[in-house]
């Protein structure tokens, strides 16, 4: 059975599953129900091999593969606050990053982040994206820089000379 995404993808898997038990016990072949399902006669193979050993619920979903969250859903909808509160609400100068995101859940839950990565991907089921700040002086004037563009600019600019009339052969007399 291949590892499926989202929970949807899952229940629509498992449906399909349990669709094929019922194909199972109506004696279709398994040659018939993976055309109906557009899988791999291997797949309905194993489909099969597991109904007959547990029943139909051998073909439910297990759940979500992989390593449990460390932090259930009511701590993250928690961690959204909190980041929306912005970092100086938790005690910090400047934006977050993600050693201030793993410190504030380390403080906040008792859960500890081992790998920025961890961080990143929580942060980004989250709904949140990667903000690059745009880099720019302190001491920048908006308004000099458009009077330079509009005045100097123009000015330092020229134009090259129009072209002569002559031949594009570089041995033409002309």
């Amino acid at each position: 059975m291949a590892n499926v995404g989202s929970r949807a993808e899952r229940e629509q898997a498992e449906a399909r599953r349990l669709a094929a038990a019922q194909l199972f016990a109506q004696g279709v072949g398994p040659a018939e129900i993976a055309r109906r399902f557009g899988v791999t006669p291997q797949s309905v193979s194993g489909w099969r091999k597991q109904w007959r050993a547990e029943g139909a619920d051998g073909l439910r979903s297990k759940g979500q593969p992989g390593y449990p969250p460390l932090l259930n859903e009511q701590q993250r909808s928690e961690l959204v606050g909190v980041l929306g509160a912005g970092p100086k609400a938790s005690g910090f100068d400047g934006g977050w990053t993600l050693a201030r995101v793993a410190t504030v859940i380390r403080r906040r839950f008792g859960v500890v982040y081992r790998y920025p990565s961890a961080v990143s991907t929580l942060l980004h089921r989250l709904g949140f994206t990667v903000q690059k700040p745009a880099r720019r002086a302190v001491e920048r004037d908006e308004a000099a820089i458009a009077d330079w563009r509009e005045h100097t600019w123009s000015q330092v600019l020229e134009w090259p000379p129009p072209a002569g009339h002559g031949s594009v052969a570089p041995t033409s007399p002309a």
